[in-house]
């Protein structure tokens, strides 16, 4: 074989060896979606209903307040009495989870896939821990003997008489590991004296021992979820091993400080994980109590060991605006409407899956959260003239293709009926009814995000005259993804769900004579971080106030320039003398990760610098510590001016200073890649970081 021969043969091999590396990393990243798709709660063993809590010692009623941030946080935290029914094996059966703590990036969107709920109750012997893991990838590639530093964990920081770290993580065996960390040289000898611990120093300053839990008597189990995308973890723990003084171990009210953490396959670190456990740190209060509420607290929480204070929210219909009422039974950030708009047409309609024909402003949108337009909905179009009532449905699905994706519309005239549309059948109660006149186009999206249909009903198979009903009638909406998700809309606010079956738990179809003429609202959500609305037009479209951004759904931001502005800056770490009005937004998910791993990215000159300004949110940032830039956090920006220049900086961790890294290359017009990179010494490059106050960047 001669040496071109060989050459290509290698040059085929590696380009098939890198297109099966692009498709893996595109399923892989995936995973996510299908499973955010399936509708599968990390609290799916806690009633969804918001119930009437009371404090069985004061006797107070719930009182509602709203979160004041994305990334979910308690301040203030219950573990209830074991009354002798906890046996650890790794299952929630014989718990009580009246109780407990949602650990996730971002409580309106990831709980599906990247949470875990804590939940801890105590005796006069243990202290107990139950953890439920929701993880897209929740087995550890290698087996960690000792410290899972960067491999998925979960931690519990617990303050007695003396700070202990309570480390969990699978290993892929059901008893898994335990590990407690001692903070107190107390506990045991020095690391230059004999005894436990002794090779087992951290941290230069810090005296924090390692030992198995189960040498102390403490007990483990792991239970992997069915669905293969999370775990339960189960742990007892003796007083005996977290106090000095088992006698002062916390009884029924009384108050330890606790700090929960944990790290997910998918992300860097949730909850606030402490480097070491003092006086000074700001622990959360753990209450002992020695009752049990009557009833489950609703999804999100708050209480102060007294007084509950639940979070209880829904989408007011009529308003589209984010109410709280403890009253109100709709799930969480749900959208529907009690009712369906049915215009008449403003043109001959044609069924050929377009939208050319319809009027963009009678519409129903329907939405499992308000503020995750790109993840899964539906928008529905409908009118009606005196032969046929049409319908349009744009159903956005991270996982199509499903046998049992479909969209229902139940009206009720003489009777009830169920036009049920599926991608490549139209069926009225179940039976085909394309020879009686009706039609059906859809059109599957090539990137596969989901579908559009278009279909129409003659009302002589819905009627008994064959005619347009003049009045309202019953009438329910249903969008089903996959076997078991399905979103409902169009009935009573009092009601959490209809009933297919029965038309009174219905809203109502209301036929005008009058087309819209302007759009209706689409609710939207403002975000702690970024604000965008939705072209009312275009779902699929969000804007963004402070730039040109365009979210491509569900995934990532694009953008295509950067508006500079003409100024100055003192370089101050600050915002303070920058005009916040351009800029560009950078996400990887809008929907998930707005919060908690993206940035704004804003530019001013003058005659002399370029400046920028980086707003980053990041829950756990990552800066260097040896000098090296290669796996930490970092900014970069690349310039072609009269040569491509290359600027990337990054934080130092104990000074606080940006170092920063230049690299050019020559440009010569039509030649691509023209010329070697040289490193330089940056001459006159400044720059200041500071975190933000509450830790998120």
């Amino acid at each position: 074989m001669d040496r071109d021969s060989t050459s290509r043969t290698w040059r085929i091999g590696f380009a098939l060896f890198f297109g099966m590396a692009i498709m893996f990393a595109f399923l892989n990243s995936r995973i996510e979606y299908v499973l955010d798709a399936t509708g599968m709660s990390g609290r799916d063993l806690v009633e969804e209903h918001a119930a009437e809590v009371k404090d069985a010692t004061q006797g107070g009623e719930v009182k509602l307040e709203m979160p004041t941030r994305p990334y979910l946080w308690n301040g203030g935290m219950v573990s209830l009495r074991n009354s002798g029914q906890v046996k650890v094996d790794g299952k929630v059966r014989d718990w009580k989870l009246q109780a407990g703590a949602l650990y996730t990036p971002d409580a309106r969107n990831s709980s599906a896939f990247a949470s875990v709920w804590f939940h801890t109750m105590f005796d006069d012997d243990n202290f107990y821990i139950f953890a439920r893991v929701r993880d897209t990838r929740p087995k550890n590639a290698t087996v960690v003997l000792k410290d899972p530093a960067h491999f998925p964990y979960l931690e519990v920081n617990l303050k007695t008489d003396q700070p202990v770290a309570i480390r969990c993580w699978n290993n892929g065996h059901v008893d898994g590991v335990m590990q407690l960390y001692y903070y107190s040289p107390a506990r045991f000898p020095r690391p230059d004296q004999e005894g436990p611990g002794k090779d087992e120093l951290f941290e230069e300053d810090e005296l924090r021992y390692r030992v198995d839990g189960r040498d102390l008597g403490g007990q483990m189990k792991i239970a992997d979820h069915d669905d293969n995308a999370g775990y339960d973890v189960e742990c007892a723990i003796p007083w005996k091993a977290l106090c000095i003084d088992v006698a002062k171990a916390p009884k029924a009210g009384d108050v330890a400080n606790v700090l929960f953490g944990a790290r997910l396959s998918q992300v860097k670190r949730l909850g606030y994980l402490v480097k070491t456990l003092n006086d000074k740190e700001p622990l959360t209060p753990l209450h002992f109590l020695d009752y049990t509420p009557p009833a489950s607290f609703p999804v999100l929480f708050n209480t102060d060991g007294k007084t509950v204070k639940a979070f209880r929210t829904y989408i007011d219909a009529k308003q589209h605006r984010l109410m709280v009422d403890v009253d109100k039974t709709t799930s969480v950030f749900k959208v529907h409407n009690t009712r369906l708009f049915i215009p008449p047409p403003t043109r001959k309609m044609a069924i050929d899956g377009g939208r050319g024909d319809w009027n963009p402003n009678a519409s129903l949108f329907l939405a499992e959260r308000a503020n995750e337009l790109g993840r899964a909905h539906l928008r529905l179009l409908t009118c009606a003239d005196d032969e046929k009532i049409y319908f349009w449905a744009r159903v956005f699905d991270p996982a199509p293709g499903m046998p049992e994706d479909r969209v229902s519309i139940y009206l009720k005239t003489d009777k009830a009926h169920e036009i049920r549309s599926t991608a490549k059948e139209l069926t009225l109660d179940g039976k085909p009814i394309a020879d009686e006149g009706a039609q059906l186009k859809a059109n599957i999206w090539p990137l596969g995000y989901g579908y559009q249909m278009e279909f129409s009903v003659p009302w002589s198979v819905l009627t008994v005259d064959g005619k347009k009903p003049t009045a309202s009638i019953p009438c329910m909406v249903e969008c089903q993804f996959n076997p078991q998700w399905v979103l409902r809309g169009v009935f009573p606010y009092e009601l959490a769900e209809p009933d297919p079956k029965d038309p009174s738990t219905w809203g109502e179809a209301v036929f005008t004579d009058v087309s819209p003429t302007t759009p209706l609202p689409i609710p939207t959500m403002t975000g702690d971080v970024v604000c965008y609305d939705v072209d009312p037009a275009n779902p699929m479209k969000i804007s963004f106030p402070r730039g040109k951004g365009v979210a491509r759904s569900p995934r990532a931001t694009e953008n295509t320039m950067l508006d500079i502005l003409p100024g100055k800056s003192w370089i101050n770490g600050e915002p303070d003398g920058w005009e916040l009005k351009t800029g560009q937004f950078i996400c990887s998910d809008v929907g998930i990760l707005r919060n908690s791993s993206s940035a704004w990215v804003h530019g001013m000159y003058d005659q002399e610098n370029l400046y920028f300004l980086f707003e980053i949110k990041d829950s756990s940032p990552l800066e260097y510590e040896t000098g090296k830039m290669t796996g930490n956090d970092f900014v970069r920006i690349s310039l072609r001016t009269d040569q491509f220049a290359y600027i990337t900086q990054c934080i130092h961790r104990e000074t606080g200073k940006i170092k920063t890294n230049v690299k050019v290359r020559p440009f010569v017009k039509g030649k691509r890649n023209a010329g070697k990179l040289r490193t330089v010494i940056p001459e006159g490059i400044y720059g200041v970081a500071k975190r933000f106050a509450d830790g998120t960047g």
